[in-house]
């Protein structure tokens, strides 16, 4: 059942990559390649198998509708989907005037949480912390608020996905 599932949702992405080079398509490409690698050994691994692939064949419903409307920045997002993310809650919460930094701030935060979030770090005092500290320190070094909605939507975004 799970092949299936994989299989209907690659043919859709491989006549999708033979009309178009995107690196949204390339992406999702990559992610059902590395659900596939993953071993399914218990029911927890079965429904978190089922969620991703669900979680794909949305974005890929997304990346369709995005690339017949013409709309490049959803493209880019769904190619790099933290980090897209990441641009959305940012832009939203950012001041007017500082849009033009939005791609640096994401990228500074998403390089930083890489580098300092591990396996369990949201389970860990030390771990939730350090994030935490990181990504006040990324926000002050561009001169936004380390508290309030910005913080709190990025923050949740960041213990959700990484």
């Amino acid at each position: 059942m799970y092949q299936e599932v994989l299989d209907s949702i690659e043919a859709r992405l491989r006549r999708r990559l033979a009309d178009s080079e995107s690196p949204a398509y390339r992406s999702l490409a990559e992610r059902i390649e590395r659900l596939r690698t993953k071993a399914i050994e218990n029911v927890e691994d079965s429904l978190a198998f089922l969620e991703e692939a669900l979680k794909i064949a949305q974005d890929v419903v997304a990346a369709d509708r995005a690339a017949e409307q013409g709309d490049q920045s959803a493209l880019d997002r769904l190619a790099d989907p933290k980090c897209g993310a990441l641009t959305q809650i940012i832009e939203e919460n950012t001041p007017p005037g500082l849009h033009k930094i939005v791609p640096d701030i994401v990228s500074r935060i998403d390089s930083i949480v890489v580098e300092v979030a591990y396996a369990g770090w949201s389970a860990s005092d030390a771990g939730d912390k350090r994030v935490r500290r990181e990504l006040r320190s990324v926000l002050k070094e561009y001169s936004l608020p380390i508290k309030g909605e910005l913080f709190d939507r990025t923050y949740e975004y960041v213990r959700e996905s990484y």
